[in-house]
């Protein structure tokens, strides 16, 4: 008699990786905690004609603008040194940027917070080549879309929690901010901390360096890309964030205007699409499984596209939102991991770095476009439910070109 085949162990993701994935997720947390306490101190200060959605798209703005200048940079710097130095590197910087914040919020002057924000996102934007570059020098390829999964469902766990408390912190006199960012110090300390346990990672060995030209290096680098899936995983990664910058500086106004929720309640609205993304990253890993699942995006960016349609037909109930947001958030998940996955497998060792900058440069290009974008559509009157229903008619459009492109892997 045959024996029956026996499984093969599933195997284990590296402790590294794990110090790795709470450094990654302390950051967010503290980073939406700050966010979500200048957001509350912006909207204490407007008056009752002024619209919420336009302090939150300029917010954005500033938030984007280091992402832009420094994204080349970022990349060549953690493809020239131990990604692990980068990380452990802008981890003392999250320290120093969350006390002048502490600072800011303490003289109450809008221009300085403007300016830590602007320095929040300087830091990320160093931190994020190196923190899905470092995955392929942690592990075997085989568990990158299982260490994909989990970093995403880490991130926007944590991105949950990091807003519920800026939020539910709120306070009610304008003073008592520069108190309570106290804890993003303290965040900042435990992320860095974590940090120092990270093993230690060879440099790739790049000997390039990024001009002050960025938009050209940016060029470059993407027209270097061999590979029509390559090329398609970087232009469709960064497209998750311009549709994640379309809806956070809508959701708020949406909740008011629809729902005539308060500003606070209107802003836990995204916790349930970051919920959504959270399930949706491990849920991707998961059905990956030791490979890239390149057809998982067609399903995410249908369900992205149903949501907004559906959110832009104005449903009666709140909780009805809620689903929706969550389903959004979802599909948002699906998409994304298989392509960040996909870039960090199929990226030449030495430009790994690089290409996930230039993803996320034309990323926060997208954000940009989308803040300028809100602002107008909110100056012109249009509904934030309209809104919705504009951006969902634009993702059939997204819809179309994937399951074109993917075919196969989607069939």
């Amino acid at each position: 008699m045959t024996a029956p085949p026996q499984k093969i162990p599933e195997a284990r993701l590296p402790p590294g990786f794990y110090w790795h994935m709470a450094t990654s997720g302390l950051g967010a947390f503290n980073d939406n905690v700050f966010r979500w306490l200048l957001v509350g101190f912006l909207l204490s200060r407007l008056t009752e004609n002024q619209e919420s959605a336009t302090p939150i798209a300029i917010a954005t703005g500033v938030f984007v603008i280091p992402f832009l200048l420094f994204a080349a940079h970022a990349g060549v710097w953690a493809d020239r040194i131990s990604k692990r130095t980068v990380v452990v590197t802008t981890k003392w910087m999250e320290v120093g940027i969350m006390l002048l914040g502490c600072a800011a919020f303490l003289t109450q002057h809008t221009i300085y917070l403007y300016v830590v924000l602007f320095l929040m996102a300087t830091q990320s934007t160093l931190f994020g080549p190196a923190k899905y570059g470092i995955l392929p020098d942690l592990m075997d390829k085989s568990l990158l879309s299982r260490a994909n999964g989990l970093l995403g469902m880490a991130t926007w766990v944590s991105v949950i929690l990091g807003m519920a408390l800026g939020v539910a912190l709120w306070p009610d006199e304008p003073e008592s901010y520069h108190r309570l960012s106290l804890w993003c110090v303290g965040i900042a300390a435990v992320g860095l901390i974590c940090s120092l346990f990270i093993p230690r990672t060879v440099p790739a060995g790049s000997t390039q360096q990024a001009g002050w030209l960025f938009v050209r290096d940016i060029y470059q680098t993407v027209r270097g890309i061999s590979g029509r899936h390559l090329l398609m995983a970087v232009f469709a990664s960064s497209i998750f964030l311009f549709i994640g910058s379309l809806v956070n500086a809508t959701i708020v106004e949406y909740g008011k205007s629809v729902f005539d929720l308060g500003y606070q309640q209107s802003a836990f609205l995204f916790i349930a699409a970051s919920l959504g993304i959270g399930v949706g990253s491990i849920t991707a890993g998961r059905i990956s499984g030791r490979h890239v699942e390149l057809g998982l995006a067609p399903f995410g960016a249908l369900a992205i596209t149903l949501a907004l349609i559906l959110l832009g037909l104005v449903p009666s109930n709140v909780h009805i939102v809620r689903i929706l947001l969550f389903l959004l958030g979802f599909g948002g998940g699906l998409f994304t991991v298989p392509m960040q996955a996909y870039i960090q497998e199929n990226s030449p060792t030495d430009q790994r770095c690089k290409i996930l900058a230039a993803s996320s440069f034309l990323g926060w290009l997208g954000a940009c476009i989308a803040s300028v974008t809100v602002i107008t559509l909110t100056r012109l009157n249009v509904s934030p439910a309209l809104c919705f229903l504009i951006f969902g008619l634009l993702g059939i459009v997204l819809c179309w070109t994937l399951i074109h492109l993917l075919l196969d892997s989607f069939m």
